[in-house]
């Protein structure tokens, strides 16, 4: 138990759970069961603020509000508005009643008392915390091994910008994850449950799609309203609390609290006295409602002294800085990262591995480097492929449109053309689908300037006469379903390795070849480009602006000739 809690359990007089459903203000006895002297006295007897408080000798009278009234019994059934009193007060008795039976609150009491009535765990000490769980699928009538494990490490403390501070680094295992650079974030967790920045997400692959899973709280923000029975609403989910309950194992109580989602999604929270959630189960569903269960145990527990802190923030300033820095979409799946990108990396690198040493994050930064150093010889690859290619004549090909027609370089010879090698497959559709939008926004406004632009869908079934119709099926739907104006050809890969497929290093399609009127190669871009949300596909534009404008040039020149 964190520091104030610890000394408050310490002195003997004061259970802080008991104090946490204590009044702050106890000038007046409070209601009995004895008559009705709400009715009784209405009129001349003052309303009193009952906080979380007034309780009987043996239950409290406030463990569940529901729209307004105290729903428990406790000291009397309170419907408001009462005589001018509202939610949250009472009329006070001039004479004591039997619900007074409260020891006295020391000030040490009334400071727990707040702090848990406020939704706000102790933190004064900063607090590690490490979990391991799994996501396994369920079957008919058990579930079954699971197919991913995780280990999620943790600081959790009370700084300036919220109550609950977490910041975490994830490490997944199996059936997929994200890159490095979405593995760790920052997470504040206001005293009313609000919450800001990245929660911990695992990323779950299943029939070539890919799930994000939010992991549950870690620390639960709602203390003060941990009693039997007592329901509440926050967001999308519902919470009861259904009662103590004893891991096995461990002689400890540990409140139990389900949560249910509005879509029918349920968790559940074992969590102990000082709102630290010890166990979570949580029901995922993905593909086509099929059943997962999502599982989470806490597997170590210490508190940090304040070097060792100051040490974890350092190195999470730095790493939250280079993600800044990265501009990656928040929920990007793809690990690649162009030059800029990797030189950004490579800067800080040498200062992340020394603030690592001897932490957690050790893993996490060792991944960075091997990382970095596959990326970085991919892209010299890459640049080996652009020498190769830009400045030289198009390597000769014949593309078989999804229409039944067929387009060879020569008959593309005096137009700007654009090559967009990708899989143009209609399921699983990832964004951002190959920035085939983009692309097509792009068509519409520089078609009628001259230029072309052909997909090229690229597929290994293609080339199998068993499969190819669904292949070709499959291209079709995809340019139906994105409405794509340009047209599309099919690939078995063969035209793909004559422009030198960057997938044999490890590099992922689509690939954008620009050839100019003269039939060469004016540009070769391997993966996605930065997008401009007004503009799209902005560097691929300027290249095309430049071409037209040489092509009008050579216009005009040969026309004063």
């Amino acid at each position: 138990m964190v520091a104030l809690l610890s000394t408050l359990g310490r002195s003997g007089s004061v259970n802080p759970r008991d104090t946490a459903r204590q009044s702050s203000a106890r000038s007046a006895a409070a209601v009995g069961d004895a008559g009705d002297p709400l009715r009784a006295a209405a009129g001349d007897i003052p309303c009193t603020d009952v906080g979380n408080g007034d309780t009987r000798a043996d239950r409290p009278i406030v463990s569940c509000r529901r729209g307004g009234r105290f729903a428990n019994g406790g000291c009397g059934k309170v419907q408001w508005p009462i005589d001018g009193c509202g939610p949250g007060t009472i009329r006070s008795a001039a004479t004591p009643l039997p619900c007074q039976r409260n020891p006295p609150m020391t000030l040490p009491a009334f400071v727990t008392g707040v702090l848990l009535a406020a939704g706000v765990i102790d933190l004064s000490e900063p607090l590690e915390l490490r979990y391991s769980g799994s996501v396994a699928p369920v079957g008919r009538f058990s579930v079954q091994p699971a197919t991913k494990q995780f280990t999620l490490h943790a600081v959790v403390e009370r700084t300036e910008r919220a109550p609950i501070t977490v910041r975490y680094l994830l490490e997944e295992r199996g059936s997929g994850g994200w890159a490095w650079p979405e593995r760790f974030g920052e997470w504040l967790i206001g005293a009313d449950g609000t919450t800001r920045g990245r929660a911990p997400t695992l990323l779950y692959s299943y029939n070539d799609n890919e799930y994000p899973i939010s992991l549950p709280w870690l620390v639960f923000p709602f203390a003060e309203k941990l009693d039997d029975g007592a329901q509440w609403e926050h967001g999308d989910y519902v919470y009861e609390v259904l009662g103590r309950r004893r891991l096995e194992g461990d002689q400890t109580r540990v409140w139990l609290v389900q949560a249910v989602h509005r879509r029918g999604r349920h968790r559940r929270l074992w969590i102990d006295e000082d709102g630290i959630v010890r166990r979570a189960e949580q029901k995922v569903f993905m593909g086509r409602g099929d059943s997962f269960l999502l599982r989470m145990d806490l597997a170590g527990r210490r508190p940090l002294q304040r070097q060792q802190a100051d040490r974890w923030n350092k190195l999470f300033d730095a790493l939250l800085d280079l993600r800044r820095k990265l501009d990656r979409r928040e929920d990007e799946h793809r690990p690649e990262l162009d030059a800029a990108q990797l030189a950004k990396v490579r800067s800080v690198l040498e200062q992340l591995e020394t603030l690592a040493e001897g932490t957690p994050a050790e893993n996490l930064v060792d991944s960075i480097r091997r990382d970095v150093s596959g990326q970085e010889r991919r892209e010299g690859r890459i640049e080996g492929l652009v020498k190769q290619f830009v400045g030289k004549p198009a390597p000769d090909f014949q593309l078989r449109l999804i229409d039944g027609r067929t387009v060879s370089r020569d008959d593309l010879k005096g137009k700007i053309v654009v090559l967009h090698f990708w899989n143009y497959r209609h399921e699983p559709l990832k964004e951002p689908y190959g920035q085939v939008g983009y692309l097509d926004f792009l068509y519409h406004r520089r078609h009628k300037l001259g230029v072309e632009i052909i997909g090229v869908a690229v597929q290994q079934s293609l080339s199998d006469p068993a499969t190819a119709g669904r292949g070709r099926s499959s291209v079709r739907k995809l340019k139906e379903f994105m409405n794509l104006s340009y047209p599309v050809a099919v690939d078995d890969g063969s035209v793909l390795k004559r422009f030198g497929d960057p997938r044999s290093f490890g590099a992922n399609l689509p690939l954008y070849v620009v050839v100019d009127p003269e039939g060469r190669i004016a540009h070769y871009h391997v993966g996605l480009y930065r997008i401009d949300p007004d503009k799209g596909l902005v560097e691929l534009d300027a290249v095309l602006i430049s071409l037209i404008r040489e092509a009008r040039a050579r216009k005009t020149g040969a026309g004063k000739r």
